[in-house]
């Protein structure tokens, strides 16, 4: 965290001993796990965030002031609380992490009328509870919250010592006060983790020293956590300069301790690396703002402090911290590069610094007004991906009602939770029942027993609810079969069911059976009227439609490896088959005859050529642009560029006439192969459409 000025310094005489928020063993704490069941679980796994397997990347910011002496979020005095969240959801953020500080969770303190004079029902309120209404309020949003322990005194920031204990302050009593938090918040649906301790900037990594090895540190903190509240994430930022002379680090951005010791919980997938940064802003001094070749140099610094570990499968990685003044071109670059970097790594998750604007040496995304939004930082953050948390929610079933829904009556919601309005026996508030978070009333999924939560909608989305494609928006209208389909259709289901697609082709065209689903309860139904068959199902055998599609043929006898084709750098797979490879020859034959150009795009490793041989083979659809997009083209001098459907019923293209007809000399595409372009109404076979080649060239 950038130093803020400014604030009031209050005396408050912190006793670490004074408060136990529960009984523990001696010298440790209790490990009963809050974590109920039916609520969200988050991993990191695979490299990223998972929300129930899902999975997750955020796009989120910091919102302090409890950590303060304030004892509350900033800025309430001039907005309302629920201002101040639209604005965060209007604008693709889904996370805010909350800075807090442990003398206020052991005091509570309830902070100052003046401090809410915007929010005149909330005076009154106790630390603890207005921590509450935010968590509650983020939560109506499918906003979901990180809770940052950010100090150890609200009084004292910076820390000179920059460790995560002192002379008042035990590594116990520090435990105690997560403790305290799972206990209080593990049973919030929208919040999904603990940031252990803020920029423990005078901390080592990996060296045996048990008082400053902050690793050492963080799997004993990391471990209490995930003992109260198992379905949490743990972060763990960086340290500091770790005795080097010359300034090197942003305090919590030094990872490179971790290409030594990495930590090692007994609960795999539940550590994220988090690095704070910042750029020429805040340090202008940093020798690598000063080569000549900044900011383009920055992707090699940030590697050496914490890239290295992007694109392991065993670790994850999201920025805690970052952001700046923008009050200089350099600062400027400095984000954008920083933007680029995250996007082209995978879209690292990333929490910028921060909502406000009294943040004395970054500002923030709201003007001094604390209502104009910084147009500039948006700007930038834009590019950035956020997965919307309540499409991630679909199907997560009904749970017993836990905290604020045990209040509610049947069919009743606030704005955390949802009562499914018919359970097994009549019952009434503080009865057992089955809640659902609130987010998911009229998703257009049925995730109560009763199917309360879809009745009495305002608008529900029209989304799949089964089949190869579940909990996703269906695309409406569509092509299919010579007809176009404005609500979903029963033809040439396998089930009965409706189904609609979930992804289209060209020209708004059905695209293959793995792209559909079973049209849930806030989709228009079919046409009663409407044929059941096509007649393509039973021509093509299976794969069109919501069809069956073909069972998977059986394994074929191993064969002796093909020799490797110099064709391509790499050469093709080994045991790839002829067919491939005529499709290889009569493709690069006519794009040769034409004057085209072959263009290979793998961005993620040029020297791995097996996504673009599935390409070759007609296994995988060439896609538009994309991080880790695909593309197969040959680049025409003169003519349409057409699609053809092979023998998977999977589009292939675009290529040119003179790449269709190599495939039809090379016996890929045969007079019955259909085909599409901009020219034609639907697809239509080869030997219809070869009327609407150009001059040149045969069949």
């Amino acid at each position: 965290m950038p130093v803020v000025r400014g604030v009031q310094l209050l005396a408050l005489a912190v006793a670490a001993a004074a408060v136990a928020p529960d009984a523990a063993p001696a010298g440790g704490h209790s490990t009963s796990d809050h974590a109920h069941h039916g609520l969200p679980v988050f991993t990191a796994l695979q490299g990223g965030l998972q929300l129930n397997g899902k999975r997750l990347t955020l796009k989120g910011l910091s919102w302090f002031g409890f950590e303060g002496n304030n004892a509350v979020v900033d800025g309430l005095w001039q907005r309302p609380l629920d201002a101040y969240l639209d604005f965060v959801a209007a604008n693709g953020f889904n996370a805010i992490r909350v800075p807090l500080a442990y003398n206020h969770l052991l005091l509570n303190p309830t902070p100052a009328e003046s401090l809410l004079s915007a929010n005149l029902e909330l005076v009154g309120l106790d630390m603890f509870q207005l921590l509450t209404l935010v968590v509650e309020h983020a939560a109506a949003r499918g906003i979901l919250i990180l809770l940052d322990l950010h100090r150890l005194d609200s009084n004292v920031w910076p820390d000179p010592q920059g460790l995560w204990y002192s002379d008042s302050v035990s590594m116990p009593a520090l435990q105690r006060a997560w403790d305290l938090l799972a206990k209080r918040f593990c049973g919030h649906w929208n919040v999904m983790g603990a940031d252990l301790f803020n920029e423990p900037h005078g901390g080592t990594w990996g060296t045996g020293d048990t008082a400053t090895d902050w690793n050492l540190a963080a799997e004993q903190l990391a471990t209490g956590v995930l003992d109260r509240c198992s379905r949490w994430l743990v972060f763990v930022e960086g340290v500091g300069q770790a005795g080097r002379k010359m300034p090197e680090y942003f305090w919590g951005e030094n990872l490179s301790g971790v290409r030594r010791k990495l930590l090692h919980l007994a609960q795999p997938g539940k550590v994220v690396y988090s690095p704070h940064l910042y750029g020429p802003g805040l340090a202008p001094y940093m020798h690598y703002f000063l080569r000549p070749d900044f900011p383009a140099s920055m992707p090699s610094v940030w590697h050496e402090h914490f890239g290295f570990l992007l694109g392991r499968s065993d670790v994850t990685v999201v920025v805690g911290e970052w952001g700046g003044p923008l009050t200089s071109q350099e600062d400027a670059s400095w984000q954008r590069e920083l933007v680029d970097y995250l996007v082209q790594n995978g879209h690292v998750s990333s929490f910028y610094w921060c909502l406000n604007p009294n943040s004395g040496d970054t500002g923030g995304l709201l003007l001094d007004d604390w209502t104009t939004p910084n147009e500039q930082k948006l700007g930038i953050l834009s590019p950035l991906h956020s997965d919307s948390v309540m499409k991630l929610m679909r199907g997560n079933r009904a749970f017993p009602c836990i905290g604020s829904g045990l209040g509610l009556t049947e069919g009743a919601s606030n704005a955390e939770y949802f009562r499914c309005g018919k359970t097994s026996k009549k019952g009434s508030a503080h009865e057992a029942g089955q809640c659902l978070a609130a987010a998911q009333r009229c998703n257009g999924v049925h995730e109560c027993p009763d199917s309360s939560d879809e009745a009495d909608c305002d608008f529900t989305p029209c989304v799949t609810v089964d089949g190869p494609d579940t909990y996703s928006e269906c695309r409406l209208p569509f092509k299919y079969a010579g007809r176009t389909f404005s609500s979903c259709t029963r033809m040439d289901s396998a089930t009965g069911d409706a189904w609609c697609p979930t992804d289209l082709g060209v020209g708004q065209r059905y695209r293959a059976y793995p792209s559909t689903g079973t049209c849930g309860p806030g989709c228009p139904a079919p046409d009663p009227a409407e044929a059941l068959s096509s007649g393509l199902c039973d021509d093509l055998g299976g794969g069109e439609g919501h069809c069956a599609p073909p069972p998977s043929p059986p394994p074929s006898p191993p064969s002796p490896p093909s020799p490797p084709l110099s064709t391509l750098s790499g050469g093709m797979p080994a045991g790839s088959g002829t067919v491939p490879a005529l499709v290889m020859l009569g493709l690069l034959a006519a794009g040769l005859a034409a004057g085209g150009v072959w263009l290979l795009r793998n961005r993620t490793k040029s020297e791995e050529l097996s996504s673009d041989w599935q390409v070759m083979q007609g296994k995988v659809r060439p896609l538009p642009e994309h991080d880790n997009a695909v593309a197969l083209r040959v680049a025409p001098s003169t003519g349409l560029e057409w699609w053809y459907l092979d023998e998977t019923r999977q589009e292939v293209g675009p290529l040119a006439e003179p790449a269709i007809r190599g495939l039809r000399m090379s016996g890929v595409v045969t007079d019955a192969t259909l085909l599409w372009s901009e020219r034609v109404e639907d697809w239509t076979p080869f030997a219809q459409a070869l009327s609407l080649f150009g001059s040149s060239g045969g069949s």
